[in-house]
């Protein structure tokens, strides 16, 4: 058997120096540094971070006047970017441990001991499922000031770009402002 050095398909090794990743990194510390909570001083200019998702996020609800007396969801109030990182974990334990409905994971194990979740139920606490409804109805990885592209050219415009952003942790330049490849 014959090791061979892996030299596509990986992250940037600039980019790996920069976040302090290594083999032994924790896989928390590998989601930190692929999704940041703010962008850093060097970070390219359309980066994506957990602060402008959470913008896109309130910036929809606004949209649909949520939170507005007459509007939609009248007591909706705006997500921090704690809570979206909180929700978007929640979706990752759910892929890792299913249950046929998301919300049977806010439940404690005492109430239902194959799909609750006492972490989930400590941490989303009385209000999560309508504040999960929130997030379902107004979670955006993309501006919702700009106009939607043509699916023709732009298939994935939803998440275009977070796969950029990917594309530029693994190459390294190529994909922002460009069109996508995944």
């Amino acid at each position: 058997m014959e090791t061979v050095i892996r030299t596509e398909g990986r992250a940037k090794m600039e980019w790996l120096k920069n976040k302090k990743l290594t083999t032994d990194s924790l896989p928390d510390k590998w989601i930190e540094a692929l999704l940041q909570d703010k962008k850093n001083a060097n970070d390219p200019k359309n980066s994506v971070t957990i602060s402008d998702w959470c913008t896109y996020t309130n910036t929809k609800a606004m949209l649909c006047n949520a939170g507005q007396k007459g509007g939609v969801y009248p007591e909706y109030t705006n997500f921090s970017p704690s809570e979206i990182k909180s929700f978007l974990g929640l979706y990752l334990l759910n892929g890792l441990s299913p249950s046929p409905q998301i919300k049977m994971k806010f439940k404690s194990q005492v109430e239902d001991p194959i799909n609750g979740s006492d972490l989930c139920h400590m941490i989303f606490g009385k209000n999560a499922e309508k504040r999960h409804k929130h997030f379902k109805a107004f979670f955006s990885c993309q501006d919702p000031m700009l106009p939607t592209p043509p699916r023709k050219t732009h298939p994935n415009h939803k998440i275009d770009n977070f796969l950029s952003h990917v594309n530029w942790v693994q190459y390294g330049g190529m994909g922002h402002g460009k069109k996508c490849f995944l």
